[in-house]
């Protein structure tokens, strides 16, 4: 059932329309057990009964499946909850025929008073207007602002009064009670805490990363380990206003090194795929000589590596990230007080992205290596930050963009892996013992390879560049 839903933050003085009307009441205890970006999992105790209620959609349009359950589920599903209980009186309010649910907040979240108007369809949803005994407790409509639903106040209490437990939210990170992004951030919070957050999730996963590749050695763990690395990095370089610049300066050239250290390509497994070229320039011993050469070197370099992760060096490098985020005496207050996570974020994506498209116009005559390497360094960062953020967008604007902005991704890659594998090939050739007439055949089959390939590549990225700023301009609206 689609439900859409308006909202309205009450002033104190609808007490007085309370005590002199006496609505109904209900007694409310809810908590979640899931919460995503159009996803969430409720448990409600009311009056004695107990309901799960999973919704999915947006906050105007929502879907709901309400189940009754038992108090003993009930009570089992408690030891899974994501953030705080919520405790509340409902008051059922009828004024000129129409229903409105009244929710005082108890506890942690008082004195916070919501009005509630659920409607079955849109176009009642557009065309309401609130019934005029209401109008002079009405604060503000908060049907748009995500901070006053009800998953928000229970990770982060009353926005009134900016209550949210900063230390516990990182404590919930740390113990994996929050899972996804989409828990920890809105578009109203206070740029400072965001950022935080967001790198503190960053931490957090680059260790279970660390603990997956020094338990298992596979190459797969390195890759994930170096991803997030690289998120943190671009994060840390695009919000470094944030920190007191000494201690930033200190920890991101450390994270360089490591992100350095950990970017090892799996070159045996990429020429693996491209047999039809080995087995074009070299015999079958001579292509499995290439291989297992790279294979071997692949592997040195990946346990130098977990050696490295070892160290007490990598360790203090790691705790020092850590006091950069929990302690708030390396924060810079003047920046962080200066506008919204959700303000900041948008702003710097929409530059991001303005900056792409000024390159991309720069070399649409004349494409060329230099032009793609400043596109993909941008683009990358674009990523990053889209995919931290996309909660910030509608989700069918932001999946179309980003699924045209990976493929942009995917094809520029290709291009410069391109130049540097042949490159790595060539200098193979050059090295073995071949007579000069061989070595002069396997170099220009190399050359011809090369041209045809980039040919394509060229043809694709002029192509996928042109849908990607189109598509860009849409989303950037918003």
């Amino acid at each position: 059932m689609s439900i859409y839903q308006k909202k309205y933050l009450l002033k104190p003085s609808v007490t007085d329309y309370i005590q002199s009307h006496k609505p109904k009441k209900s007694k409310i205890t809810q908590f979640y057990t899931k919460i995503s970006l159009c996803y969430e999992v409720r448990y409600r105790a009311m009056d004695g009964r107990y309901f799960k209620t999973t919704k999915t959609g947006n906050q105007k349009e929502r879907k709901h499946q309400v189940k009754e359950i038992n108090k003993k589920s009930f009570e089992k599903a408690k030891r899974k909850k994501i953030g705080n209980v919520i405790h509340k009186d409902r008051y059922t309010l009828t004024i000129s025929d129409q229903k409105y649910a009244l929710d005082r907040y108890k506890k942690g979240l008082k004195p916070l008073y919501i009005l509630e108007k659920s409607f079955k369809n849109s176009k009642k949803y557009q065309t309401f207007t609130l019934a005029k005994p209401l109008l002079k407790y009405i604060e503000k409509d908060v049907s748009e602002n995500e901070r006053y639903y009800n998953k928000y106040l229970a990770l982060l209490g009353n926005p009134n009064e900016e209550s949210y437990e900063l230390y516990a939210l990182f404590q919930d990170i740390q113990s994996h009670r929050i899972q996804e992004m989409h828990q920890l951030i809105f578009p109203e919070m206070n740029i400072a805490d965001g950022i935080r957050l967001i790198l503190y999730k960053h931490l957090i996963d680059l260790c279970e990363a660390e603990k997956r590749l020094k338990k298992d050695h596979r190459f797969d763990d390195l890759k994930d380990f170096y991803h997030i690395l690289t998120e943190i990095k671009v994060l840390l370089h695009t919000f470094r206003r944030l920190f007191d610049k000494q201690s930033f300066q200190k920890l991101y050239q450390n994270i360089r090194m490591i992100q350095k250290s950990a970017r090892i390509t799996d070159y045996g497994n990429f020429f693996k795929d491209e047999l039809t070229l080995l087995e074009a320039i070299f015999d079958e011993k001579q292509t499995l000589h290439f291989i297992k050469k790279l294979d071997e070197t692949t592997e040195i370099k990946k346990q130098k590596f977990i050696k490295f992760l070892t160290t007490r060096e990598y360790r203090i490098i790691v705790d020092q990230f850590q006091r950069l985020l929990k302690e708030s005496k390396f924060i810079r207050t003047q920046y962080a007080q200066e506008s919204s996570l959700g303000y900041i974020a948008r702003r710097t994506i929409s530059k991001k992205y303005q900056k792409i498209c000024r390159i991309a116009k720069k070399y649409e005559k004349c494409y060329e290596k230099e032009g793609y390497k400043k596109i993909t360094y941008d683009l990358n960062k674009l990523i990053i930050l889209l995919n931290t953020f996309k909660s910030f967008y509608p989700p069918k604007h932001y999946k179309k963009f980003a699924k045209h902005a990976h493929k942009l991704q995917k094809i520029l890659d290709a291009y410069l892996e391109l130049h540097h594998d042949m490159k790595k090939l060539k200098f193979y050739i050059q090295d073995q013992s071949f007579n000069l007439q061989d070595q002069n055949r396997l170099l220009n089959h190399l050359k011809h390879y090369t041209k045809d390939q980039e040919k394509r590549l060229h043809q694709a990225i002029e192509k996928r560049t042109q849908k990607f700023t189109a598509l860009g301009t849409n989303l950037l609206r918003f």
